[in-house]
């Protein structure tokens, strides 16, 4: 069977009709080309080659490569009038060993170039196992004083801090390609993540009901605490994340009086978690209160 790689650099001429680069397009609303599948930031998509793409400005660009079978979530899609369907990744959102090139040429954007999304390129497939410890993408409607924030990410603590624009804390999250990442006193504010203390491949998941979910791995995890399962083959660490259905309220002020409530501008909701029986949450949603 031939291999098959796609290469694109850049983006093409026929993208020229694309337009903003900022909003999705409905593949439905336009009948798609021979060849082309229909593609949403709301799905997951399994890569059948590798794909290399590049990125950077128009004199200094370098090579992202996507390996055959990583499962990703597009961050944005379009569809030409030709019929021709086009997906961008955020990198951020896959491992280190891809989104390294990002950080090493110290990119501005977290997004790939557009991508063109044909059937012999991707498949979608369900929502991974190991991505069941958070709601999936939820958005609320056009002019609602409400944003999701629910991106996978983990903090170690009870809720967010009023200072964090500026603060840090330990931070874990599962990728979409499968591996948990644990990073130290990670700032809560940055576009691409930067490299973690420990990176582990996770090999099974296990989801039931009221947000319980095990996952497995062969080797053991390193800053996190797992319980040794097996003592052979893949499943020899096992790590538990519980997602507990509790919220916290974090008030942001405008910086007169934080203790004056008419001087919040905006409140952020942190779902709680445990993780190895420990406390973690996660940023699940900012309300603007348009003080």
């Amino acid at each position: 069977m031939t291999k098959l790689t796609t290469i694109l650099l850049g983006v093409s001429a026929s993208l020229c009709l694309l337009g903003s680069t900022s909003q999705t397009t409905d593949a439905a609303a336009t009948k798609l080309s021979k060849g082309y599948i229909s593609v949403s930031p709301h799905h997951y998509y399994l890569t059948k080659a590798k794909i290399i793409t590049t990125q950077g400005t128009s004199t200094k660009r370098f090579k992202v490569t996507i390996p055959k079978g990583t499962i990703l979530q597009p961050g944005y899609t379009t569809t030409t009038k030709r019929g021709h369907s086009y997906l961008q990744v955020s990198v951020d959102g896959l491992n280190y060993s891809i989104r390294k090139p990002f950080l090493a040429h110290k990119s501005t954007v977290s997004y790939t170039a557009w991508i063109a999304a044909k059937s012999t390129f991707f498949k979608r497939v369900k929502r991974p196992t190991y991505l069941k410890y958070y709601p999936g993408n939820h958005i609320f409607p056009t002019g609602a004083s409400r944003i999701a924030r629910n991106d996978g990410n983990l903090w170690q603590g009870t809720q967010l801090p009023a200072d964090y624009l500026s603060a840090t804390a330990n931070r874990i999250r599962v990728t979409t390609n499968g591996y948990l990442e644990h990073f130290s006193k990670s700032p809560f504010y940055y576009s691409i993540s930067g490299k973690p203390d420990s990176t582990t491949k996770v090999q099974k998941a296990l989801y039931f009901n009221k947000g319980h979910l095990n996952l497995y791995f062969k080797t053991k995890p390193k800053k996190i605490a797992t319980t040794k399962f097996h003592k052979k083959g893949n499943y020899r660490y096992r790590l538990i994340i519980n997602r507990l259905y509790q919220n916290a309220v974090t008030n942001i002020s405008n910086g007169k009086n934080p203790a004056d409530p008419l001087n919040v501008d905006y409140v952020m909701v942190s779902g709680k978690y445990t993780v190895a029986n420990k406390d973690y949450y996660m940023t699940t949603e900012s309300i603007n209160l348009d003080n």
